[in-house]
């Protein structure tokens, strides 16, 4: 008798996840053209934990037309006058004396495989840590250097206005309509980064917005009814060394934090 009630319950908690989207999450990501009014962006996605992709939002900000792997490296666009011997094959008027985007140092995730805070067997492995020029990690990404393992700039805690201030004009320091339906200000601002390779694991956001700038970033959301299912465990920390691609599973213990 026990046993077929416990069947039944899983069998509920088997069928709850599919139900819970029939209801109330559409089969592909909405798309909006124009931005909400913050009263519709909190009833219609925020109150309902529904994910949209919302077109022509950020079109004002300058980093959507400047932003490229030249900007980033020089801190000018295509086109510049290429004045200056080493930059005129980019046509990029650079001058030595000035401090570049390229030649901030910013701290940078690396991994053997391209998968960062990830739980590989019994242990949550999380990427080493180097601080390289960003004109490193740029070099890596159009295969002018190479570097042991996957890069991803991929901080969490306001990396773009403590680490690269110099790209702040190109950009708002919030949403507005978004700010103003959430009744706060956001809790970071993230510049990321990163090789095709690089993956970011499984991650939980209460609201998060991201503009895509230059490149693809594959997101898979997965609704709260079906976390039952992703098998939540406590694991032991490590980091990984990362001084080649061989041995990609030695890690260094790392006591979890409180």
């Amino acid at each position: 008798m026990a046993e077929a009630a416990l069947d039944a319950v899983r069998r509920e908690l088997r069928e709850f996840p599919a139900a819970a989207r029939e209801l109330s999450v559409p089969l592909a990501v909405p798309h909006l053209d124009e931005p909400p009014s913050p009263l519709h962006f909190y009833r219609d996605w925020v109150c309902p934990n529904r994910p949209c992709i919302i077109r022509n939002a950020l079109q004002h900000w300058p980093a959507l037309r400047k932003w490229s792997l030249p900007y980033l490296r020089w801190g000018l666009p295509w086109g510049g006058c290429g004045r200056c011997s080493g930059a005129s094959r980019a046509g990029l008027n650079v001058h030595s004396s000035r401090a570049t985007v390229g030649s901030t140092e910013v701290s940078v995730a690396v991994t053997p495989d391209g998968y960062a805070d990830a739980v590989r067997g019994d242990r949550f492995v999380m990427p080493a840590e180097r601080r390289l020029p960003l004109s490193h990690v740029l070099d890596v990404l159009e295969g002018r250097a190479q570097h042991p393992g996957v890069l991803y700039v991929q901080k969490q805690c306001s990396n773009l206005p403590t680490e690269l201030p110099q790209l702040l004009p190109d950009v708002e320091p919030h949403v507005p309509w978004a700010s103003e339906a959430l009744g706060k200000m956001p809790d970071a601002v993230n510049f990321w980064l990163g090789e095709a390779a690089a993956v970011t694991s499984c991650r939980h956001w209460e609201c998060r917005a991201g503009e895509e700038v230059v490149g693809r970033k594959c997101i898979r959301t997965i609704m709260r009814t079906s976390t039952v299912w992703s098998r939540e465990r406590n694991t032991s920390c490590c980091i990984h060394p990362v001084t080649g691609p061989s041995s990609p599973m030695s890690c260094t213990h790392r006591q979890p934090t409180s």
